[in-house]
């Protein structure tokens, strides 16, 4: 598939679920901070990111993953690795 060009720094909506988002804050060590400007839309939110902090996210999501002896956690940061990594398969912000 032809990745779409995006200008760099251009931010992308990406929605996570609740758990999702506290994975992130808790066990990715991102901080509780993160997400506090999300827009909440039920049990989901969306924040807008750039390619460089989805790859800065999905690096620590991946570490996370590969270190945690629990198996539930790291089976639920897998699929997050996937889904962030579907934003770095469809756009390029590269010249």
């Amino acid at each position: 598939m032809k990745k779409k060009r995006i200008a760099p720094g251009t931010r992308l909506p990406v929605t996570l679920t609740d758990s999702e988002l506290k994975d992130i804050r808790e066990c990715v060590m991102l901080g509780s901070e993160f997400g506090r400007e999300a827009m909440v839309e039920g049990k989901r939110s969306r924040l807008y990111l750039s390619l460089d902090e989805i790859e800065d996210i999905q690096g620590h999501v991946a570490a996370e993953a590969n270190h945690t002896p629990d198996k539930k956690l790291r089976q639920r940061l897998d699929r997050l690795f996937e889904g962030l990594q579907e934003f770095l398969d469809r756009y390029d912000d590269q010249d």
